[in-house]
């Protein structure tokens, strides 16, 4: 796995230039939710248990359609990280785009929000704020603390689906439900590494306190692109060490070379491929010379040489020998009588 701040810096990086448009599909997601807070404020007063499930019951509804453009966000995220053309039009891209998935993998996740905030949302609208400071203080710290707690238990038990809309997003083929379990599956034995990667940007937003969360319009973009990040190197898309060229654009690292093999076969031109010339083999050679050693030539062997007294002597002693009389001498005389 990539270290987390190599993370980080691969998000700044892919940002660069483009936090324009990040901070406005922020602001028009968070209009979107505000106005749909709103309706369900006012079409359901909290007047009672009956009409708070009501409301929350319609901004379950509402949250549905919000979410097609949170899912919008992401593929407009995917396509700025991987230098692809992008703009703020993306974030209708599932409402062109077979909704139906999302809304479908968006269902699971809302139902989730809706059983986290539901606590919060009971105690504050059916406890009285009183009249005493002490009690005013206490509702509010007790309000605050349901909604942390509904928050953080949310970001934990979703940790594994988080990947939902990456996956939408990149296989336009696949189902809600199919995205939602991939994105378990993916992130099978990842949930401490994804939930240490949030919390590293704890600080950050704890410090937009004294910019009137004015640096949140930074912050947020930052922390999802490095989710984004994070989704791509789950995809492999961090470990290819071709393609050093893509990487040069966005001023990455070769070292840390991330290109997805879906980037190379969907986007990437393949380079042209030169066969390498033949050189011909000269057929002048006797490849049965070249296997075979030459032997090299037997001479005769060299007698050596006689000298007369030797052979001589030689003859003399032949010519004794033969007159030496043999066993068969008396046979061969008798055949003569």
């Amino acid at each position: 796995m990539t270290s987390r701040r190599d993370l980080k810096t691969y998000a700044r990086q892919a940002l660069s230039g483009k936090y324009g448009t990040a901070v406005l599909a922020l602001v028009l997601l968070g209009g979107l939710s505000m106005i749909s807070d709103f309706l369900s404020g006012t079409l359901f007063p909290s007047d009672s248990a009956l009409s708070i499930i009501l409301g929350n019951v319609f901004a379950f509804i509402l949250s549905l359609l919000v979410n097609v453009a949170m899912a919008g966000m992401s593929y407009m995220y995917l396509n700025m990280a991987r230098n692809r053309e992008y703009s703020i039009g993306d974030l209708l891209y599932f409402y062109k785009n077979r909704p139906d998935r999302v809304i479908t993998a968006s269902f699971i996740l809302s139902l989730i929000n809706l059983v986290m905030i539901l606590p919060s949302n009971i105690y504050a609208n059916l406890t009285p704020f009183g009249d005493s400071l002490e009690a005013q203080t206490d509702y509010l710290m007790t309000t605050l603390l349901l909604t942390l707690a509904g928050m953080v238990l949310y970001q934990i038990l979703t940790i594994p689906l988080e990947m939902t809309y990456y996956l939408l997003a990149d296989h336009p083929e696949m189902k809600g439900m199919e995205a939602l379990k991939n994105s378990v599956h993916m992130m099978k034995g990842k949930f401490w590494k994804l939930l240490a990667l949030k919390l590293s940007f704890v600080p950050l937003m704890l410090f937009s306190v004294f910019t009137f969360y004015l640096a949140l319009l930074w912050v947020i973009p930052y922390m999802n692109m490095a989710i984004v990040m994070f989704y791509r190197d789950l995809n492999g898309e961090l470990k290819q060490p071709q393609n050093a060229d893509y990487f040069q654009s966005m001023g990455t690292p070769q070292g840390n070379s991330y290109v997805s093999v879906n980037d190379i076969n969907r986007d990437m031109v393949p380079q042209e491929v030169v066969p390498q010339e033949v050189v011909p083999q000269d057929t002048t050679f006797n490849s049965d010379s070249e296997e075979k050693e030459e032997k090299p030539v037997e001479k005769p062997e060299e007698k050596p040489e006689v000298s007369s007294d030797q052979h001589i002597a030689h003859e003399e002693k032949k010519e004794e020998e033969d007159d030496v009389p043999k066993p068969w001498d008396d046979y061969f005389n008798s055949l003569k009588k």
